[in-house]
């Protein structure tokens, strides 16, 4: 990693002391480049549009820390089987505080035409994946508009990369757990990195989770390129606790013909900020992005989604929910670029929000831009509490008040769930989502 010198900047204090990494020389040169750029824009605040309603008061006023590498040396399988919705079987690997944990993973080619193993091993193996990251890494997620983004560039140490080649389909999801384990404050940057070549197939299931009660910041970037004709269904679980803060962003790529499918699943951090940055590069290219948020106390969630019909012929469907309870905050920023020349366009976007409490907050910005003539976009937000008539007639055939309200919220929940596959990973989100309301 590179040194820095002493600074004020509570993220830049934290790798005062970190020494400079082993890699090839244009990474050295990307790490520069990306640390300029970070002191350049420094820490978003709320006087910016995009970030106005995120403050950032949980991170500016910790003193944070590299995480120590033998943090979560003690762990176990057993440990984080519970944290693996699809089960131990399917192909994983795990990063501990941004580490590749070697003796909680299951690493190699598991299949025909994949690649599958940490990011460093990929960049240290002088082989075809190395010349495959160089290519790749940092050429889709920008460090020069994105600060946190130009951070991670910076000072990641680990992550995980994925290169499925031409034409393979593979029949198991392959689950990717970011562990984060703090006895202190402590910071973590993984970056991964997500090929799919022309015709390939796979699923992607991504877990964020923490241990301990320590604050525990992660700040990660992955970027996804769906090439010709290929297909990615991605899901994201963060199952962390008010102890976290949670940045994310992924920049999805779409080429010709190719299907790109998100689902996003907060169940609650003290901060959470999801960016989704995905361009429909290729004619015929489909996008179908969608997340669940769940708020309660004083968690803030947000999810800014910016969606780039680049080309002719390209379909988009977003689908945001968030339910919010007591004081908790969500945030739904979308926006839909339909670029000149990208004719016969089809994209809709809704957010939908549910409030369980008088204090509970949620501010929705669904937007549209639109330099094409010859396209069909919509737009739109809903807000509201549970539905009064529906609450009395569950009531009315012996259902207790709050089983007829777990129940309702439940429904209003269930249309991203139910579409999540394979059927285990279905039923082990509708468990999780299902005990937020018991």
């Amino acid at each position: 990693m590179v040194a820095t010198e002493t600074t004020t900047d509570v993220l830049l204090a934290a790798f005062e002391n970190s020494k400079a990494s082993a890699g090839p020389t244009w990474l050295h040169v990307l790490r520069a480049q990306a640390l300029d750029a970070y002191r350049e824009a420094g820490l978003p605040n709320i006087r910016q549009e995009e970030w106005r309603y995120t403050p950032l008061t949980s991170i500016t006023r910790q003193t944070w820390r590299v995480a120590p590498p033998d943090a979560g040396a003690t762990l176990r399988l057993i440990d984080i089987a519970r944290l693996l919705p699809v089960g131990m079987e399917a192909p994983r690997l795990v990063f501990v505080n941004g580490r590749f944990s070697t003796r909680l993973s299951t690493q190699g080619r598991l299949a025909a035409g994949l690649h599958y193993l940490s990011l460093r091993d990929a960049l240290e193996s002088k082989g075809p994946s190395a010349k495959v990251v160089q290519a790749h890494l940092a050429r889709h997620a920008e460090i020069e508009s994105e600060a946190f983004t130009a951070l991670n560039t910076a000072f990641f140490e680990d992550g995980a990369f994925i290169h499925l080649e031409r034409g393979h389909d593979l029949s198991q999801p392959i689950q990717v757990l970011h562990l984060n384990v703090a006895s202190e404050a402590a910071l973590s940057q993984p970056r991964s990195l997500v090929l799919l070549d022309e015709g390939s197939r796979a699923k992607l299931i991504e877990i964020h989770a923490g241990i301990g009660n320590a604050p525990r910041l992660q700040n990660s970037v992955c970027e996804i390129v769906v090439g010709e004709r290929a297909n990615l269904s991605h899901l994201l679980l963060q199952h962390e606790d008010d102890a976290a803060v949670q940045i994310n962003m992924h920049r999805a790529r779409v080429d010709k013909g190719g299907a790109y499918a998100s689902r996003v699943f907060s169940l609650g951090a003290a901060l959470t900020r999801n960016n989704a940055h995905c361009v429909l590069n290729g004619e015929g290219a489909e996008a179908t992005l969608g997340g669940l948020f769940l708020g309660r106390g004083t968690q803030h969630l947000d999810n800014h989604v910016y969606l780039e019909h680049a080309k002719p012929l390209g379909t988009s469907r977003q689908l945001y929910r968030g339910v919010l309870d007591e004081k908790s905050r969500g945030v739904f920023s979308g926006k839909v670029v339909v670029r000149p020349g990208a004719q016969k366009t089809d994209a809709q976007q809704q957010n939908n929000n549910l409030l369980l409490s008088d204090d509970a907050q949620i501010d929705t910005k669904p937007q549209l831009e639109i330099y094409a003539d010859d396209v069909k976009c919509s737009h739109g937000a809903t807000s509201g509490k549970l539905n009064e008539e529906a609450l009395f007639f569950l009531r009315s055939r012996g259902l207790a008040e709050r089983e007829a309200r777990s129940l309702l919220t439940y429904a209003f929940c269930a249309e991203l769930i139910e579409a999540v596959k394979p059927e285990t990973l279905r039923d082990a989100l509708a468990k999780l989502v299902q005990a937020r309301f018991e």
